[in-house]
């Protein structure tokens, strides 16, 4: 049986590399959130009590690629972070903890951001999630997957929807024109 040869053009190999890297990229992120919802333990909760609630900066120097004059270009920049402090007790145990959530919190890029972040926990009482096998290990927001899935996610998405974009358009201009 003699098998039609595939077309191997820039542009259908362009559609193709879209359609199947963003997949791949869409795959890889809910990957990466499936595991994290499968290896996140069964957080209970009890309520805490704010220690402190504040936003800290921190200015760094950051690399800003090469300058117009050869060097290489280097900048300021201020990034913003939502200092929580709390307590929690559990088994007649007092615990502390810091942070919103488990592990590194992020950082903002405005002060506005990392206020309001501060602003959501600020309050008379404070819901706190803990981990029954590991008590001390608790967050006050346990939903927080990182910005990586979203960003790698987002990106599949817009190359899928390039890639079906230029399929859609190779298929009207074969219609129109008929097989080369």
């Amino acid at each position: 049986m003699d098998w039609p040869r595939p077309e191997l053009n820039p542009a259908s190999l362009i559609r193709n590399a879209c359609l199947a890297f963003g997949g791949l990229l869409v795959a890889i992120a809910l990957l990466w959130v499936a595991m994290h919802w499968l290896n996140a333990p069964a957080w209970a909760s009890v309520e805490g009590q704010l220690v402190e609630a504040r936003v800290t900066s921190d200015t760094r120097t950051v690399n800003t690629g090469s300058s117009r004059t050869g060097g290489s270009g280097t900048r300021q920049q201020t990034y913003y972070r939502a200092d929580i402090g709390y307590r929690y007790r559990v088994g007649g145990r007092d615990y502390s903890g810091s942070g919103i959530g488990d592990g590194e919190d992020w950082n903002y890029w405005s002060y506005d951001s990392a206020a309001a972040a501060v602003a959501r926990y600020s309050g008379s009482g404070i819901t706190v999630y803990y981990d029954p096998a590991d008590p001390e290990r608790s967050a006050l927001d346990t939903n927080i997957f990182g910005i990586v899935p979203p960003i790698i996610g987002g990106i599949g998405l817009l190359l899928l929807g390039l890639g079906m974009w230029l399929r859609r358009r190779h298929r009207e201009t074969t219609d129109i024109q008929g097989p080369a």
